[in-house]
Formats: C-alpha cells, sequence, structure tokens
C-alpha cells in the first residue's frame, strides 16, 4: 500500500523506497485560514488607526506627516528677527511707550517646534495670563531657536541688536535639560532605516508598519549602551553627562558670565525649568544646574515638584508624549504645559518682581478680537473692519493641514480667546465650507484640543449661528474645509464674526 493515500500533499519526497508527504493540503489550507484571518485583523486595525487618529490618541504616520507640514509652515511662518520671534500676525515689538516688556529667552520651547498654533508656546500663554491677572501694560516678547542653549542665550544678549532693542523690563530664562550641550559629547542616535520589507509593509499598512518601526526604533537606541545604562532612554544618559567633566566646566563658566551680562544690562533676570513631563528623573539634573545661577546671581525657579504633584503619574497617568506633547508625533510641550509654566512664572513676577508688573487695570476700551496666526502660512488673513478679515484660499496642500479634522482646511488662531455669537463666509468661488473650533476650557485654564463640529454648509454666503452655547464663550480657534469651484485658482473669503457684548475673554 502507497504509504501516502491518506494524505493529500502538495507533492512527496521518497526516501529509501518510503514516502513522505510535503506541505500537506490540509495543513495549507489551515495556514491559508490562518493568514487570511491575520490579514482581516490587520486591515480592521489599519482602518481603526486611520479613523481615530484625529483623536490624537496614537503617533500614527499620519501625524508624522502632519508634523512635518506644520514644521514646514512653521520655518516659513517665523521671521526671526536677529533672535528675536516674529511673525505677520506678530511683528516685532516696536517703542515700549508706557508699557513694560517681558523678554524670555529659549530653544525650540521658545521657537514652537510642531506648533500648529503660535498661542500654545509657552511665552504666548504668560502673556494671556497676565492679562487675565489684569496685568494689561505688560507684554511679553521672545527670543529663541531650535537646538539652542544657554551659551546661544549668553550670545544674543551680548551682540544681538534686535533683542536688546526690545528694551527689556525683566528677562526670563526658560530651561530645558538639554541647555548644558556646549558641543562637547555627541548624541551617539542613528536613525532607523527601513528595508525592503519594512517599505512593502508600509505601504500596505502605513499606521501598524509605523508603530513597529518606532519600536524597533526605541530597541536599537537601548542597544547602542551597555552596562549600568543598558535599556535606559539614550536621550537621559546624554544629559546626565552633560553635567560632568568637560562639557560641565565649560557650562559653569557660560552660567558665570551670563551673571556679568545681568549685572552690566541693569536688568533683572530669573531662570525657570520646563519639563516636558512631570517625571522625577529629571530632578538631580536641575538640582545641579540650579547651584551655577545662583551662584550667578540668577535666581532659579524650579517648578518639576510642583509639576508632579498636581500631575502626578498615579492620579494622571505615565508621563508619555502622547499626553504632554504638542501632536501625538512630537513631544515638545503641549497646552498642559505651556499653561503650567505660564501660571508659574507669573506667581514668580507677581512674588519677587512686582514693580515690573505694575498695577491691575480692566481691560483698554479700544480692545478688540485679533486673529494673530493662521495656517497655511502663505494664505493672507488681512482684517477688513472689526469681526471681518479677507482670508486669501490655500492651493498648495504641502504646506495645508489635514489633522486632526481628517481633511485639508484653514487653521485660524485667535490672540486671546473670544465669545461668538455666530460665524459667516462668503466668497465669490465658494461652493460648501465645513466649521470647527476649538476653545479654552475655563476650568483648564488652557485649550485641550476638543473640536466642536459645527456642521457643513452649502453656498456662496453661509451662516453658522452659536447663540449662547458654553463652548463659544471662549472661542481658541477656527478651522474651515473650504470646497470652491477652482480650488487650483487663486481665492479668497470673507470671514465675519459676530461678537458678544463682552467680546475678549483673557
Amino acid at each position: 500500500m502507497n504509504d501516502i493515500t491518506y494524505c493529500k500533499a502538495a507533492f512527496s519526497i521518497t526516501i529509501k523506497r518510503k514516502s513522505y508527504a510535503v506541505l500537506p493540503l490540509m495543513a495549507l489550507g489551515y495556514l491559508g485560514l490562518l493568514c487570511a484571518g491575520l490579514v482581516v485583523i490587520l486591515v480592521g486595525l489599519e482602518v481603526v488607526i486611520g479613523a481615530t487618529q484625529g483623536l490624537g490618541l496614537l503617533d500614527t504616520r499620519a501625524w508624522e506627516q502632519e508634523n512635518s507640514i506644520i514644521e514646514r509652515n512653521n520655518l516659513a511662518k517665523v521671521k526671526m528677527q536677529g533672535s528675536v520671534w516674529t511673525s505677520a500676525g506678530m511683528p516685532y515689538p516696536e517703542g515700549k511707550g508706557h508699557r513694560r516688556r517681558i523678554v524670555v529667552l529659549g530653544d525650540s520651547y521658545v521657537w514652537g517646534d510642531g506648533y500648529a498654533n503660535a498661542n500654545d508656546i509657552w511665552w504666548r500663554q504668560l502673556d494671556r495670563e497676565l492679562k487675565r491677572r489684569g496685568y494689561w501694560d505688560v507684554e511679553v516678547a521672545a527670543a529663541g531657536a531650535s537646538g539652542a542653549g544657554t551659551k546661544d542665550q549668553l550670545w544674543w544678549l551680548r551682540n544681538d541688536e534686535n533683542l536688546r532693542g526690545l528694551d527689556p523690563d525683566l528677562i526670563i530664562v526658560g530651561y530645558v535639560s538639554n541647555d548644558p550641550d556646549m558641543g562637547v559629547i555627541p548624541h551617539n542616535y542613528k536613525r532607523f532605516t527601513p528595508g525592503p520589507v519594512d517599505k512593502a509593509l508600509s505601504r500596505l499598512f502605513p499606521n501598524i508598519s509605523y508603530l513597529v518601526e518606532k519600536r524597533l526604533f526605541a530597541k536599537r537606541m537601548a542597544a547602542h549602551f551597555a552596562g549600568d545604562t543598558a535599556g535606559k532612554n539614550p536621550m537621559d544618559i546624554w544629559e546626565h553627562a552633560l553635567l560632568e567633566g568637560e562639557n560641565f566646566d565649560a557650562y559653569k563658566e557660560v552660567v558665570r558670565r551670563l551673571g556679568e551680562e545681568q549685572e552690566a544690562l541693569g536688568v533683572p533676570m530669573f531662570a525657570i525649568t520646563l519639563p516636558n513631563a512631570p517625571d522625577p528623573g529629571l530632578s538631580s539634573r536641575y538640582e545641579k544646574v540650579g547651584q551655577l545661577f545662583e551662584r550667578a546671581a540668577i535666581p532659579f525657579h524650579d517648578i518639576l515638584g510642583d509639576f508632579i504633584d498636581k500631575y502626578s503619574p498615579t492620579s494622571y497617568g505615565p508621563a508619555t508624549p502622547l499626553k504632554w506633547g504638542i501632536n501625538p508625533a512630537n513631544g515638545h510641550p503641549g497646552p498642559i504645559c505651556t499653561h503650567f509654566y505660564a501660571q508659574k512664572a507669573a506667581n514668580v513676577l507677581e512674588s519677587y518682581y512686582p514693580s515690573v508688573l505694575g498695577k491691575r487695570s480692566s481691560p483698554p476700551p479700544t480692545l478688540s478680537p485679533a486673529i494673530n496666526d493662521w495656517m497655511p502660512s502663505s494664505i493672507q488673513v488681512v482684517p477688513m473692519r472689526e469681526g471681518r478679515w479677507r482670508v486669501t484660499c490655500p492651493t498648495d496642500p504641502a504646506y495645508t493641514p489635514s489633522l486632526p479634522v481628517g481633511r485639508k482646511h484653514v487653521l485660524l488662531s485667535f490672540e486671546l480667546p473670544v465669545a461668538v455669537k455666530e460665524l459667516s463666509l462668503s466668497g465669490p468661488d465658494l461652493e460648501a465650507a465645513e466649521a470647527y473650533l476649538s476653545a479654552v476650557d475655563r476650568s483648564l485654564g488652557y485649550d485641550p484640543g476638543k473640536l466642536y463640529h459645527l456642521g457643513r454648509r452649502e453656498g456662496e454666503n453661509i451662516r453658522w449661528p452659536l447663540g449662547t452655547e458654553a463652548f463659544a464663550m471662549n472661542v481658541n480657534t477656527l478651522r474651515f474645509v473650504l470646497a470652491r469651484k477652482d480650488a487650483s485658482a487663486d481665492g479668497y473669503v470673507a470671514l465675519e464674526v459676530t461678537f458678544h457684548e463682552e467680546a475678549v475673554r483673557p
């Protein structure tokens, strides 16, 4: 009897007159079902991730691409006069008059890496916080650049006429834990390089493959180190190394000279820590640097303990970029952090520098709602009269944001939150528009990013009545998805906003 008659197989091999089944058809059938099931699961996960990525719950490939669009816009939007932050909506501050001016120094936390709305950057949050407390005669300006450290800030103070021309009444150094970098210790990082299989998977399952790549990248970074540092965060290892040996000796000299520069300028200065999460591991790094600033007669305010007390991991969850970052693909501090920094800095100002703040007052009678930031950066937002703006339409998709809405749109940001009764859009080639808004949550003190969908309307003249809806009382941003007769041609829409009697809500 044939030994393989009982088993149908793709083929068989004979060894010493005995036949053996290879790839039994029944096993192939089960394998096919298993593969099909796996594909269904992967497709299902891909659909779920894609459908929910607007919620910002996962760092997906779409968010990585969106972060690239944000950065492309910011590079075009932030004009920088020397080290001073400027843009079309927030030009270089001219003469102070009777006003007082606080200047914040920093790095990417000041420049705005990953921020779609510049008003979420912490120095802009400080300006809002001071106005909320009634200090209407104080303005906050900033000088900063991505990758800048304390040595760069010292150079600006000594050499940048644009910064010196601001004539500050007080200077705040926003201290970030990589600021002691003197260029002595290399990062020792390598980017993840996808292979042919990775590239194929990224085309079929872009979001899942992206999550796998991120995991592999983290493992590869941990593998660069051995012994006591095995498996630890490479950035933490590098930052600890900055506070040792030759690099730290050079940094001590920079901080000493910064103290001398403060005395030469005759302007008060203090430093404040900017932890990007309530991470207790930062404490030892802050403590060592704080001693240098204090010896240089620059007060050093470490807010980490208060941050941990308010947002402890046990009650508020783990310290992950998804919770604290400005967007799921960017770990720079989001509004929950920047608002906290602003509150703490305002407390320091009230406690130790009341003469800089001056007296509280009511909002000026001439105060009116203003749009001071927008995206894409290439559009023009021109005020026509109070409550009315002419907004040019975007034509370059490479600069037009998509998330968290999920479609290409225009983002308009108010300088201060406003109370809105009604929105309207009109334009000669407007076919339809969909509107969203976000608002400052008064119980939190900042805009948590929740979008309120106002619906889609058709026609050349569109209205969205809001009445007295609670979320409309503190509108922070507006987003419009525009449908036009010819989206490739230049065009514009007129935005008209009807405000409540007390329009601006600092």
